[in-house]
C-alpha cells in the first residue's frame, strides 16, 4: 500500500537498487532483441527515459509493473530513476493493470492482442488463482457477464473474448508442456509463444507482437 508520503500517478525520484523484478510480470510482454536492447541504451543515455516507470509498494517493496525494457540499463548505470507508483489490492489486480497497459499501445499485432485479451478475461473469471488454462473452469455463476463487460470495453463481440480465451488457455497449456521432461530445451515462456506464432521471421521482439 501506499505510505502518506506516496501520492498514486505522481512522479517521484527511486533508488533503483530498490525495486524488485517479478518474473511473471516481466514476461508478459516479449522484450526487445538484443540489437534494439543496445539501441535503446545508447537512446537512454542521450536522452534519459522518456516516461518514468510504473511500481507497486506491496509489503515494504516496489514491485516493477512497467519499464521492464529500460529498467536494466538504469540500474546498470546508476541514472536517475523516476517512478510513478500505483496501488493495488493484490497481485491479479496489479497484472491485470500491466495487461491493460500494453493493450492501449499500437505496436501489438492481432494475435498479441487477442492473448491479451483473453488473459484480462480468465483473470476476472478467476481472480484468485485456480486453473486458468481451462476456459471451462472459469465458470463463476455469471454466465456471459465477463465477456460481455470486457466485449463492450475492446469494441469486439463476446464471441471474439471468448474464442480470445481459448487462444490464450491453448498458449498456456502449451507452455506448461514445455515445461515437462519431454522437452528439456524448448520455451516455456507463453509471450514467446504468441510473439512465434505471429511472426513467420525475422527476430522475436516487441514490435513482432
Amino acid at each position: 500500500m501506499l505510505s502518506g508520503r506516496q501520492c498514486p500517478d505522481t512522479e517521484y525520484t527511486a533508488d533503483a537498487a530498490a525495486i524488485m523484478l517479478d518474473a511473471e510480470f516481466e514476461h508478459l510482454i516479449p522484450g526487445p532483441a538484443p540489437q534494439e536492447q543496445v539501441l535503446l541504451a545508447a537512446a537512454l543515455h542521450r536522452h534519459g527515459a522518456c516516461e518514468p516507470l510504473v511500481v507497486w509498494p506491496c509489503h515494504s517493496q516496489l514491485i516493477l509493473l512497467v519499464g521492464y525494457e529500460v529498467f536494466p540499463t538504469i540500474k546498470l548505470y546508476g541514472m536517475p530513476c523516476r517512478v510513478v507508483y500505483k496501488s493495488f489490492p493484490g497481485h491479479a489486480e496489479a497484472r491485470m493493470f500491466i495487461i491493460r497497459h500494453h493493450m492501449a499501445r499500437q505496436y501489438l499485432t492481432p494475435l498479441a492482442v487477442s492473448y491479451l485479451r483473453g488473459l484480462q478475461y480468465l483473470g476476472q473469471r478467476q481472480p484468485h488463482g485456480g486453473d486458468r488454462r481451462s476456459v471451462a473452469a472459469q465458470d463463476d455463476g455469471m454466465t456471459g457477464k465477463t465477456a460481455e463487460a470486457l466485449a463492450e470495453l475492446f469494441n469486439v463481440s463476446p464471441a471474439t473474448i471468448r474464442l480470445d480465451a481459448e487462444v490464450t488457455a491453448a498458449v498456456l497449456k502449451i507452455a506448461a508442456n514445455f515445461e515437462s521432461d519431454a522437452w528439456p530445451q524448448r520455451p516455456t515462456e507463453p509471450r514467446r509463444l504468441v510473439a512465434v506464432g505471429a511472426t513467420a521471421r525475422g527476430p522475436v521482439t516487441a514490435s513482432s507482437w
